[in-house]
């Protein structure tokens, strides 16, 4: 987009009056972890979901880790 400025003063011949500084571009290293645990339970009396009620489902626990 800069370019495209520079160019359009070059063609009319004009001062550029402002012109922003360039941000730098930081990078960032680290290490990211998770530590996650889920457990599903239905509770209920109809008979249309008793199959659902009826099942234990286990629980699962899940780490995770990046490393940079």
């Amino acid at each position: 987009m800069t370019r495209l400025f520079k160019e359009y003063y070059k063609c009319t011949q004009k001062e550029i009056l402002y012109q922003p500084e360039l941000e730098k571009i930081k990078a960032e290293v680290g290490i990211l972890a998770g530590l996650s645990l889920t457990k599903l339970k239905f509770i209920g009396t109809d008979d249309y979901f008793i199959s659902l009620i009826n099942t234990e489902y286990p629980g699962r626990k899940t780490l995770q880790q990046e490393g940079y």
